[in-house]
C-alpha cells in the first residue's frame, strides 16, 4: 500500500463526542486514514459543535478539519411542508438535505486535478457530495443500504402513512442508485450487508469494514441482583424510538408492577410521542446523555437492543457489550455479530426482557465472558486499521465495475 496517498475525508455529521453510532465508525474510519495517508476532512459540524471540540478532533487526527455549518432547520409546519417538496424534488431524503452544506460542495468542486487520490464519504448522507467532485476517484461508506433497511420497516395500518412510506422508499432508492453510478469503489458493514447492496446494485462488489467499537479489558462489573435493564441508542433514529416505543407498551405490565426499570441512555430529541409514552410509564428513566456510560452499567442487570429495522452492525449492540453487560436483542440488532454472544434473541420485546429478568447469575456471567472473548479478538482501532490498510492496498481490484 502507497502509504502517502492523498485522500480527502467528507463527512456529513460532526465526528467528536463519539455519542453516536455514525460518529463512532466515522471517527475509528478517520483515525485509520489519518495513520495510513496524507489526510484532509471536510466535515458537516452539528448544531451544537464548540470550537473546543473542533480542537479536539484537530488534536486526535493531528490535522486541521476544515468545519462547515449548515443554518437551523425551520421546525414549523410550513418549513416541514417545504422539507418534504424538495425530498421530492432532489430525489434525495429530507434528512440528508438537512446536513447538507453548499459552502462544503463548492469546495468541493473547486478540486484540482490530482489534489487528492481518493475522496473518501464516510456515512449515507455524505453521498449528497458525489456529483461535485470530478478530478479525484471516489470512494464512499454506507453504515446502512437505505431501501433494503426501509423495506425491512413495518407498514402502517393508515393508508396516509403507508403512502409516505412509499414515498420515501421511492426517494432513498433513487438516492442510493445515482450515488453509487457517481463512486468508484463502496465498504459497508458486514457479510449480510454486502448481500443487500448486491441486490441494489451490481455495477460495484462492496468491501466489507466491519463495524468495531473501542475495547480495552477492564470490564465493568454489572449487577445480576438488579432488575435495570438499560436501552442505548440515538433517541431521534426511526428505528430505535419505535423499537424502544414497543419495547415499553410490550412489558408495560412489568413496568408497573415493578418488576423492572428500564434505564434510557440516548443522544438526539426524542418525538413528543415518546416523551409522553415515557412519562406515563412507571418504571421508565430517561437518562439522556451519559459521558460515563461503565456508572449506569454497574447498577444494571443485562443491555437490551429492541430494533426491528434498520441494516448494517449496530453500535450500540457492540457498546452496550464493550461494557461488561449481558444483551438480550431481535435478529436484527445482532446483525453481523455471531448470536453466541448474546444471552438470548428474540423477535418479542417482551420475550427479550422476561429472559433477561430470569437468567441466573452463571448464565448472565457465561455470556458476558463469551462476548468479551470475541470483542477482544475482533474490536479496536488497530483491527479497524488493518482492515482499511486492506481497503486501500486492494482499491485498484474492487473499485473496477463489472459492467
Amino acid at each position: 500500500m502507497n502509504s502517502k496517498l492523498r485522500i480527502l475525508a467528507v463527512v456529513s455529521y460532526f465526528p467528536y463526542p463519539e455519542n453516536r453510532g455514525d460518529a463512532l465508525r466515522v471517527g475509528m474510519f478517520l483515525r485509520a486514514l489519518s495513520k495510513v495517508s496524507q489526510l484532509d476532512v471536510y466535515a458537516v459540524g452539528r448544531d451544537d459543535t464548540t470550537q473546543k471540540e473542533i480542537a479536539i478532533l484537530n488534536q486526535i487526527l493531528d490535522i486541521e478539519v476544515q468545519v462547515f455549518f449548515v443554518p437551523s432547520p425551520n421546525l414549523t409546519l410550513v418549513g416541514e411542508i417545504k422539507r418534504s417538496f424538495r425530498a421530492v424534488q432532489k430525489q434525495t431524503p429530507s434528512w440528508i438535505l438537512l446536513r447538507f452544506s453548499r459552502e462544503l460542495s463548492k469546495r468541493l468542486q473547486c478540486l484540482k486535478s490530482g489534489e487528492y487520490d481518493y475522496v473518501f464519504l464516510l456515512g449515507e448522507a455524505a453521498g449528497a457530495y458525489a456529483r461535485f467532485i470530478h478530478k479525484a476517484r471516489i470512494h464512499w461508506d454506507k453504515s446502512n443500504v437505505l431501501s433494503v433497511s426501509l423495506k425491512q420497516e413495518k407498514c402502517s395500518t393508515k393508508w396516509k402513512d403507508r403512502m409516505r412510506d412509499r414515498l420515501n422508499l421511492f426517494i432513498a432508492e433513487n438516492f442510493e442508485r445515482r450515488v453509487i453510478s457517481l463512486v468508484d469503489s463502496v465498504s459497508v458493514t458486514s457479510n449480510l450487508e454486502a448481500h443487500k447492496f448486491s441486490s441494489v446494485s451490481a455495477k460495484i462488489a462492496p468491501v466489507i469494514v466491519e463495524s468495531r467499537v473501542q475495547f480495552s479489558n477492564g470490564v465493568v462489573e454489572f449487577d445480576p441482583a438488579s432488575t435495570k435493564l438499560m436501552w442505548l441508542g440515538s433517541l431521534d433514529y426511526e428505528p430505535n424510538y419505535l423499537g424502544l416505543m414497543r419495547l415499553i407498551t410490550e412489558c408495560e405490565r412489568l413496568l408497573s408492577e415493578g418488576r423492572m426499570e428500564l434505564l434510557v441512555v440516548g443522544t438526539g430529541a426524542a418525538k413528543e410521542q415518546l416523551m409522553k409514552l415515557i412519562e406515563s410509564s412507571s418504571g421508565v428513566r430517561l437518562l439522556g446523555y451519559v459521558e460515563d456510560l461503565s456508572a449506569v452499567a454497574k447498577e444494571v442487570r443485562a443491555g437490551v437492543v429492541p430494533i426491528w429495522s434498520g441494516s448494517g452492525i449496530k453500535m450500540k449492540t457492540l457498546t452496550l457489550m464493550s461494557m461488561g453487560l449481558p444483551v438480550v436483542s431481535t435478529p436484527i440488532g445482532m446483525e453481523g455479530i455471531p448470536p453466541e454472544n448474546a444471552l438470548h434473541i428474540s423477535e418479542s420485546a417482551f420475550d427479550l426482557v422476561a429472559y433477561a429478568l430470569n437468567a441466573s447469575e452463571s448464565e448472565l456471567v457465561v455470556s458476558r465472558n463469551i462476548s468479551q472473548k470475541y470483542l477482544g479478538m475482533k474490536m479496536g482501532d488497530q483491527a479497524f486499521a488493518k482492515d482499511v490498510s486492506a481497503l486501500l492496498s486492494n482499491f485498484s481490484i474492487h473499485s473496477k465495475r463489472t459492467d
